[in-house]
């Protein structure tokens, strides 16, 4: 139990825990404080002034970094994404991660300055990296990933499409500027250069077309880098979007493996539930379900309470109940009422990938099936029974 609580510390996503809150911000913090002070280092005057201040921070930074890179490797075990992995494996597993390679990089600095008795660059280099550690604490930047991830098919030919107009904006200009500026479009790879600039709207000035046909050809090429550069901006900016409205919390492993509905579930199968879930936030007050909803998606509260407001009064559930799906509202459509009575949590798996996720997964198709099992809570239309 005192692996599983230092887990529950190190991850910090629960926003009950005051300790393992307090731990998240201050390693933010931490991590924010060194990468200034090593930026701050390089500048010679403050080094001269304050570098034995900066050296004591560095050291009490890189002892806690350790101890924190120590703890992560004796409590990764309990990660449900390393379940049913020996725990020689599960630990091996965490430290060729790309987390555990840059909680490693974090405290490696120490190690080499110790070692080699000065410091070099690539140690100040080394430092600026533990700015990747706030990867793991920023859903923003997580959900900006997740949006390049899943459009990197279309963005891969986004880019095939940039790389076209450039070779042959460069070629043209090559047949047109070639013979009269050999020096800076005497070849298809230097025009090349400038067609790069000139896409990408930096127009450094460097190489410019002196010819009347190249001028043309220059200010079609502007027009063109214009609308070449829009496609992945706007890709990116859609697919951004979608993930901010799909997730309204950050939703990740630890969250659904505290869920009594998810706990102890194989990695593949929860692998499954976390790309179909959805996570949606409600404000005290706010509708979950009206009359007439959809209630045979999934909704699985994961922090905060609702209450069911039935013909014969209001059901309070809490965190882990789960309603909709088998024991949905009066079949189909929502015959209750469901509100939100603070700052509310819900997962949600929708109707069509539950149904899909219940076909391929036995063990967690047993699992909701038995939410509509006598002796559980039925959130029916006369609000009969309580869990």
């Amino acid at each position: 139990m005192r692996r599983r609580r230092v887990y529950e510390i190190l991850e910090g996503d629960d926003q009950r825990d005051v300790i393992g809150r307090a731990f998240h911000f201050g390693i933010i913090g931490l991590i924010i404080l060194t990468v200034v002070l090593s930026i701050l280092d390089t500048v010679p005057s403050i080094q001269q002034r304050w570098s034995n201040s900066a050296s004591r921070v560095g050291v009490v930074s890189t002892t806690i970094f350790l101890i924190e890179y120590v703890l992560r490797i004796w409590v990764c075990v309990e990660d449900p994404r390393r379940a049913g992995m020996t725990h020689l494996r599960a630990r091996l597993n965490y430290m060729l991660s790309f987390d555990g390679v840059i909680d490693l990089i974090a405290v490696l600095p120490f190690f080499l300055v110790a070692l080699t008795g000065y410091d070099l660059r690539t140690v100040t280099l080394l430092r600026l990296l533990r700015f990747f550690k706030l990867l793991r604490y920023s859903t923003g930047i997580m959900s900006l990933f997740e949006a390049i991830y899943a459009e990197r098919h279309t963005l891969f030919a986004s880019l095939v499409v940039l790389m076209t107009v450039v070779v042959v904006a460069a070629t043209i200009m090559y047949e047109v500027e070639g013979g009269v500026q050999p020096a800076q479009f005497g070849s298809i790879p230097l025009s090349m250069w400038w067609a790069m600039e000139t896409i990408t709207t930096v127009g450094y000035g460097d190489v410019i077309p002196i010819t009347a046909g190249g001028r043309v050809i220059a200010a079609a090429t502007m027009v063109l880098g214009l609308i070449v550069l829009a496609l992945p901006v706007a890709i990116v900016a859609t697919s951004f979007n979608e993930v901010i409205r799909r997730r309204g919390f950050l939703l990740n492993w630890a969250t659904l493996s505290r869920l009594p509905l998810f706990s102890g579930l194989d990695t593949g199968t929860m692998a499954e539930v976390l790309s179909v879930a959805r996570a949606h936030s409600y404000d005290s007050g706010n509708h979950v379900l009206r009359r007439g909803d959809d209630a045979l998606s999934l909704y699985v509260i994961a922090l905060g309470e609702v209450e069911v407001e039935t013909e014969s009064g209001g059901i309070p559930l809490k965190d882990g109940d789960c309603f909709g799906g088998p024991a949905a509202f009066g079949g189909e459509k929502s015959a209750v009422i469901v509100r939100a009575l603070n700052r509310t949590r819900i997962v949600v798996i929708p109707e069509r990938d539950l149904a899909a996720l219940m076909a391929r997964r036995p063990i967690l198709a047993a699992r909701v099936r038995s939410l509509a099992q006598p002796g559980r809570y039925q959130p029916d239309v006369s609000g009969d029974g309580d869990e």
